[in-house]
């Protein structure tokens, strides 16, 4: 077994931390495994669980590709001028659902629309669909302050609900780097 080692930025200096294999969005896609595809459906920068359940990025490249090898596409592809968010396993009315994207301390975004669907194997998921409003910048990036340099983290808040129930999370943009490219 081939160890790789990954080097991860810390604000004190460098940190090596052992990995034992690449993940599945790292390779490209002719390689995956249908397991590797469930994998990025499932438990991914793109894929959260929360609980019992998964709020997935489903406009995002590897989501699209992994539901394409497993046969689960439930959506057209080309999410256009659209971010495509869901919540599989959440019971709520989606004439009631409330849901905001916001991007680095920005205004939030909020949902033009959110639709009842079903996965391949029956899980009922609720969609959100977000407009894209402004570039995003590449993850990682440093920022000028009055006060000196600092690190500015590169994410996106999601936030949504209906009632008294209510998911909050955070997708780091650094993590989510598909092909050496951010894929939302």
């Amino acid at each position: 077994m081939q160890i790789q080692l990954a080097i991860f930025p810390v604000l004190t200096g460098l940190a090596l931390i052992p990995r034992l294999h690449a993940q599945a969005w790292e390779k490209p896609i002719e390689k995956w495994t249908e397991v590797e595809a469930r994998c990025v459906l499932a438990k991914s920068p793109w894929a959260k669980r929360v609980s019992e359940m998964t709020v997935r990025w489903e406009s995002a490249a590897p989501v699209v590709h992994a539901r394409r090898i497993t046969n689960s596409i439930p959506f057209e592809e080309d999410g256009g001028g659209v971010y495509r968010i869901s919540i599989a396993g959440f019971r709520f009315d989606p004439g009631k659902a409330n849901a905001s994207l916001q991007y680095c301390g920005r205004e939030p975004v909020i949902m033009s629309v959110a639709h009842e669907s079903r996965d391949r194997d029956g899980t009922l998921l609720v969609v959100f669909e977000f407009p894209k409003k402004e570039p995003v910048r590449d993850p990682g990036v440093f920022r000028l302050l009055p006060f000196g340099l600092r690190i500015r983290r590169n994410e996106f808040h999601f936030a949504a609900g209906a009632g008294a129930s209510e998911i909050r999370l955070t997708f780091d943009l650094r993590d989510m780097v598909f092909l050496g490219e951010l894929a939302l």
